[in-house]
């Protein structure tokens, strides 16, 4: 099975769009957060270990407090989907026709605990979940009618600016909370049993990891060893 690059309609949004714009909307201070994530955190001490050992707690903390923001999101959505406020489609390119995705199976968040990072859902998608979003062998991009989504998000938490039309594909790496997925998907291909093997340091592992992210998932640019560290510290809890 492989995901399809099919266009959606001009009046959809795609389900990755939606969740980010959803996700700005709730959480007034996100440029903040991710800020707080990704720049270096300014020394405290003379003792140069004190200073990375402060930095790499404060910015764990910052990492944390965003998947509890990307979780928030998430839960809202997938709540809302299923009690009807808002409908999830797919599109059947083959007959040419729209059609409602079930409001089942949407209950479950997914096992990296924090937002949707793709269009693609599947009962047996690990980090997102959904409804069987399959046609003719291929999984098709979720979205929404844009109208009203915006007009659902907008009576619950204000207006925010639209983000900017992603590709189908979007599952692609872009952002932290993308990286961080590609990370766990490289973790449990290279490593189904959840263990790496005995003799492998975890210099190794890393290694491996950001060759399958470079070969595999086409990131232009890998992952540091910190952002694999506590990635996978998160994923094994």
């Amino acid at each position: 099975m492989y995901e399809s690059n099919d266009p959606i309609p001009a009046e959809g949004i795609y389900l990755l769009d939606a969740f980010e714009y959803l996700f700005r909307a709730m959480t007034p201070n996100w440029r903040e957060l991710e800020e707080r994530g990704n720049e270096p955190v300014i020394a405290v001490t003379m003792n140069t270990d004190s200073n990375a050992e402060m930095n790499c707690r404060l910015m764990d903390e910052a990492y944390l407090e965003f998947d509890r923001a990307q979780l928030r999101a998430n839960k809202w959505l997938r709540s809302h989907i299923a009690d009807g406020s808002i409908t999830a489609f797919i599109r059947d390119p083959s007959h040419d026709k729209t059609l409602h995705l079930t409001r089942q199976g949407w209950e479950n968040i997914g096992l990296s605990q924090s937002g949707i990072t793709s269009n693609f859902v599947g009962p047996e998608d690990l980090f997102d979940p959904g409804p069987d979003a399959e046609i003719g062998g291929a999984r098709r991009p979720v979205f929404f009618l844009r109208d009203e989504f915006f007009n659902l998000v907008q009576q619950a938490f204000g207006s925010v600016e639209p983000p900017s039309k992603k590709r189908p594909n979007a599952s692609l790496p872009s952002g932290r909370g993308r990286m961080k997925r590609s990370i766990q998907k490289a973790f449990t291909k290279l490593f189904p049993s959840g263990t790496i093997p005995i003799g492998m340091s975890s210099g190794e592992r890393n290694d491996q990891i950001k060759q399958y992210l470079t070969a595999v998932e086409k990131l232009d640019v890998a992952p540091d060893k910190r952002t694999i560290e506590r990635t996978l510290r998160e994923f094994s809890k």
